[in-house]
């Protein structure tokens, strides 16, 4: 949920995330972007220990917009686990059509297989036109429904061959999400990285700061970041053995990182 401005400066002057002072600077404005039609996400949990980089975690694995343009992320053949971004454009109405959204409108909201450990977990987000709405579908296993196996084939399928067309893309921001422990289990300070709340609210601010309640900090909050700058500098010091980063004194968060395309 989005919070005014105003919330977020005075979420900073109250000292809920660190003792310093620090006012995120004006909300940009928006850009200008298309509808998000279909967009697969992924979890892995392997990636981060492999190759130390917190944005291999949370990979937004597909992404198309209803003017044609595809983000994906695409898996180096030489490096383990290490990959690109590319943009393409493609027929976004021809693409769509390969699917029935009817039936994956009233499929589960989760497909979890029991007994599976250590595998991706990858979150599809499909639009559906006849009620303007989205359906979210969570899958951690193999065993899934033809209509959603076909959505999955089809991306996986996308994203592993070349491209000819394709270009390199840079992504422009992240999320980077931040959450209350779900216990109070001591933390070694070798597994904390302290994070200044000026560089978060005034130096790397995208101008978006999203809360999950409006009524209380307690349950986390996201804040988007310029890519860049999150890449040049905190990006560095996060890695799978930093499990919490530090705002202040008494403030320790879990963690995890979002590339996304456009300001949401």
């Amino acid at each position: 949920m989005r919070i005014p401005l105003m919330l977020s400066i005075l979420f900073v002057v109250i000292g809920a995330v660190s003792a310093h002072t620090a006012t995120p600077q004006p909300t940009p404005e928006p850009d200008t972007h298309p509808k998000i039609l279909l967009q697969m996400s992924t979890f892995s949990p392997w990636a981060i220990m492999l190759n130390k980089d917190m944005t291999a975690y949370y990979v937004s694995l597909f992404t198309l917009y209803d003017d044609g343009q595809v983000f994906y992320y695409q898996e180096s053949p030489n490096t383990l686990l290490e990959g690109q971004y590319y943009q393409i454009t493609v027929d976004a109405q021809d693409f769509m059509s390969q699917f029935d959204l009817a039936e994956l409108a009233v499929l589960d909201n989760e497909y979890i297989e029991k007994g599976l450990m250590d595998a991706n977990t990858n979150v599809l987000k499909i639009y559906l036109p006849d009620t303007d709405s989205y359906k979210k579908i969570r899958v951690y296993g193999l065993t899934i429904p033809d209509a959603l196996k076909r959505v999955f084939d089809t991306i996986f399928k996308f994203v592993t061959q070349p491209h000819d067309e394709a270009v390199v893309w840079t992504p422009r921001y992240v999320w980077l999400h931040l959450m209350p422990p779900t216990n109070q289990r001591t933390v070694e300070e070798q597994a904390i990285v302290d994070v200044d709340t000026q560089f978060l609210f005034e130096q790397a601010f995208a101008g978006q700061i999203e809360y999950q309640t409006p009524e209380t900090l307690a349950d986390g909050f996201s804040v988007l970041l310029h890519y860049d700058l999150y890449m040049t500098h905190l990006n560095p010091l996060l890695n799978w053995d930093k499990v919490r980063i530090r705002t202040s004194d008494t403030q320790l968060w879990r963690y995890w990182v979002e590339v996304v395309p456009f300001l949401p």
